[in-house]
This record gives C-alpha cells, sequence and structure tokens, in this order.
C-alpha cells in the first residue's frame, strides 16, 4: 500500500476500517457480550452494500450510498409546497448525528432552492413572532429548534392562490428534529411553547427591513388555532393588519408551475 497514490490509499484503508472495524455493528448479536454498540442497523446495512460496490480507485462509492439511504423524509401539510421533513437520526452511546440540509438531496425532494442567510433567536414560553412576509424579496425558509416546542404556521398570502388564506402548522420539537419548509410567498410566523425555545431558520433570499411586511396573528379569517389566547407579541407585530385589510399591490402573486 506504500506505493499507493493518496486516493487509493484512502480508498483501501477505509474498507479496512469498514470491513475489520473493532467496532461491532448492532445487528450483529454475537458481539454484544463484547461491546456496546456503536453502529446504527442503517450503518451496519451500509457497510454490507460497501463490500457489494466495489470501487478500487475512488472514495466517492461512499457518498453514492449515502445519497441513496432514506436521510429524510418528506411529509405532506395542508398547503401544497410546504413540507415538514424528518431528517434520518444516526443515534449510539455518544450522542447522534444528523444531516440537516444538503442541497442535491432537498433539490430531489423538490426543495431547489439555495439558502443564502442563517438566523438563530432565542423566545420565552407563549413568544409570539409573526406572521411575516417580504414581498420583492421573498424568502423560502427552512426552519427547525434545537431547544424546546415551537408551533410554526405558515399562511398562503399569494393573490390568486387556490389555498390563498389557508394556513398549515407543525409542531417543531428538539426532540424529533424535524423541519418545516416553508417557499416564498408565505407569511410565517411560530409560537414558543416550553420555556426556552431557541429556533434555526435558513433563508433564501436576505432579510430586507423596507420590504418587510406582515398580517395579524390573530386574523379572524385565517382562524389559526394557537391555542394560547394571550401570547407574548412585539409592538410591530401585533399592528399588523388582517389579511382582508392589506392592499392587493402589497401581497405577492401567485405562479401556477
Amino acid at each position: 500500500m506504500d506505493g499507493a497514490s493518496p486516493r487509493r490509499r484512502i480508498s483501501l484503508l477505509l474498507r479496512k476500517i469498514l470491513r475489520e472495524s473493532r467496532f461491532f455493528p448492532a445487528c450483529n448479536r454475537s458481539n454484544r457480550a463484547q461491546t456496546l454498540p456503536l453502529i446504527s442497523d442503517d450503518f451496519c446495512r451500509l457497510r454490507k452494500s460497501v463490500r457489494v460496490i466495489e470501487v478500487p480507485d475512488s472514495i466517492d462509492s461512499i457518498a453514492i450510498l449515502m445519497r441513496s439511504m432514506d436521510l429524510v423524509h418528506r411529509i405532506e401539510t395542508s398547503l401544497p409546497g410546504v413540507w415538514e421533513l424528518r431528517p434520518k437520526v444516526f443515534r449510539d452511546s455518544r450522542g447522534f448525528f444528523m444531516e440537516t440540509y444538503h442541497r442535491e438531496r432537498f433539490a430531489e425532494l423538490e426543495i431547489p432552492c439555495s439558502f443564502v442567510q442563517d438566523n438563530h433567536s432565542r423566545s420565552a414560553k407563549s413568544t409570539l413572532r409573526g406572521l411575516h412576509y417580504q414581498l420583492h424579496h421573498p424568502q423560502a425558509k427552512l426552519c427547525r429548534v434545537v431547544e424546546g416546542k415551537a408551533l410554526d404556521v405558515a399562511v398562503d398570502v399569494r393573490l390568486a392562490s387556490p389555498t390563498f388564506g389557508k394556513y398549515a402548522s407543525v409542531l417543531l420539537s428538539a426532540d424529533d428534529h424535524n423541519q418545516i419548509y416553508i417557499p416564498g410567498g408565505f407569511a410565517h410566523g411560530f409560537l414558543a411553547l416550553t420555556d426556552s425555545v431557541q429556533f434555526l431558520y435558513k433563508c433564501s433570499d436576505f432579510y430586507d427591513p423596507a420590504d418587510e411586511h406582515g398580517v395579524s396573528w390573530n386574523d379572524p379569517d385565517i382562524n389559526i388555532p394557537w391555542g394560547m389566547p394571550d401570547p407574548r407579541v412585539s409592538e410591530k407585530d401585533s399592528k399588523f393588519p388582517r389579511l382582508a385589510d392589506i392592499p392587493r399591490e402589497f401581497l405577492p402573486h401567485y405562479s401556477a408551475k
């Protein structure tokens, strides 16, 4: 192996690790008395696949196999294009690992946008933020929480949309590691349900304060069941109008694709 190229040496080393690792996969029941299982059943299946698919001069086979695994599950909501996403979580005695965003895999799930800005907020219980949208620089968002639980809501505010004025909601939980994808043209907001909520979201366009608009969180025509009659709302958010009162020129337009 000393005279092999660097890529060749890496390939041989990876296969050696996968075939002769001292860590026994969880599905190898006969070795449980010798060590704790540190490799998931999914990785066990991946290991077997690597033995079958031989790519002797490249380590790209591992990336190909990872792409073939069901690393994220897309769940429909009541609004077309708004999806709950549940990533595959790999756990062992040390903790867990998961992939929260992968541009190519998300494109396969019909989420083709690239994100340019990441935001992180912390909210006390009963804090409600929203409902926000940008008109000329619409933001698609990929949202999750890393502490606590939050009720996340998307409202279709696109003129001429078949679901105009309708909402979809997803309970985001740090324990479940789930996410919600919201396309541009939707108003977005969330309610903190636990003592502390850390909320992370990716945006497909930059935040522009001059382009920010909003809809009243308690618009009776939309009738979102927040489950909390008197949440903490900022002064700015409390002044947003009902959807029916927003001039049409300040609403995005629906485009059927």
